[in-house]
């Protein structure tokens, strides 16, 4: 995924320990993908994206954070439905019809996890991916 990211600031931040999860390689690389591809798309290219990787009462969590644009509350619950945009007319800009963060949910749920988003307007976006850890009993 270097390659396709290489132009951008991405800060890995993971924790000292191995974190062990439950995950289809394949499936974990595409959400993976979506995920920071959107980060780098709706948030400024002189902005950091942050990719952290932590592990937590059985659950390792993934997330991936910008400074973009954020997102209204009200809209939150429904970014995760196929062909949903935020802002129709970036569908336009793209030319991609709204399918990656419902793919990211139907992965990460395939996976045995979760995806959640925390998101302000002005302050940016983190999405949040827990997967089962190795061992845990969730």
């Amino acid at each position: 995924m270097t390659d396709q990211f290489k132009h951008r600031a991405i800060n890995l931040e993971v924790v000292p320990f191995p974190v062990r999860m439950k995950a289809e390689w394949n499936q974990l690389i595409q959400v993976l993908s979506h995920l920071i591809s959107n980060a780098v798309k709706y948030s400024h290219v002189s902005d950091l994206v942050i990719l952290q990787l932590t592990q937590a009462s059985g659950w390792a969590i993934i997330q991936v954070s910008d400074k973009g644009d954020g997102i209204p509350l009200s809209q939150q619950s429904r970014i995760f439905e196929p062909l949903y945009q935020v802002d129709p007319s970036r569908d336009h800009a793209t030319g991609k019809p709204g399918l990656g963060l419902s793919i990211v949910k139907h992965l990460a749920e395939g996976m045995g996890g979760k995806v959640a988003i925390l998101s302000e307007p002005v302050y940016g976006s983190t999405f949040i991916l827990r997967l089962p850890a190795l061992g845990a009993k969730i």
